[in-house]
């Protein structure tokens, strides 16, 4: 899944005729969007990451990947159950 698509790329366009195939402006988004987070150094799809932070004696964590959409677990021990 891309940062975004031909829909809404056409939606943002408001639909106008560019005269390009299809299939060559779903490669133009794919290939955009990958260099978007090569040069970013981070994914922007939805995924699933495992992630042990030691939390002793502070207020807030601060996590690699962001946004948080959901979180599964949060443990107060070291031991992976």
């Amino acid at each position: 899944m891309s940062i975004t698509t031909k829909y809404l790329f056409d939606q943002y366009c408001n639909n106008i005729e560019l005269g390009i195939p299809d299939i060559r402006v779903e490669n133009i988004i794919d290939d955009v969007c990958d260099a978007i987070q090569q040069k970013c150094n981070r994914t922007f799809e939805t995924a699933i990451y495992q992630e042990w932070v030691d939390g002793s004696q502070q207020n807030y964590l601060f996590l690699k990947n962001y946004p948080i959409t959901a979180i599964m677990r949060v443990a107060d021990s070291a031991i992976n159950v």
